[in-house]
């Protein structure tokens, strides 16, 4: 991706934010507004993301895919699928 994708969803915590781009592409910022990473793994937009309990970030896309990455070691996993898109997590 090369930045610019629009972004659908966003999700803020702790100064940090998450975006959720039409292009399949969800991002995440530090507090200087630096790309800290940048997760790969759906198809076509993701339409929500959000910080988990478990300091992962989920997301969910029109793909029907519900994915987990992980902001430390920079991995992606499926972790649900569904028919049609993900509008909610």
């Amino acid at each position: 991706a090369d930045g610019t994708s629009a972004a659908i969803a966003i999700a803020i915590a702790d100064g940090q934010v998450v975006v959720g781009r039409e292009d399949g592409t969800v991002a995440l910022f530090g507090k200087n507004a630096e790309v800290l990473r940048r997760f790969v793994g759906h198809s076509g937009a993701v339409e929500r993301v959000r910080f988990g309990p478990d300091d992962a970030i989920y997301s969910g896309g029109v793909d029907g895919l519900v994915m987990r990455h992980d902001p430390i070691d920079g991995q992606s996993h499926v972790v649900g699928r569904h028919e049609g898109g993900v509008w909610g997590l």
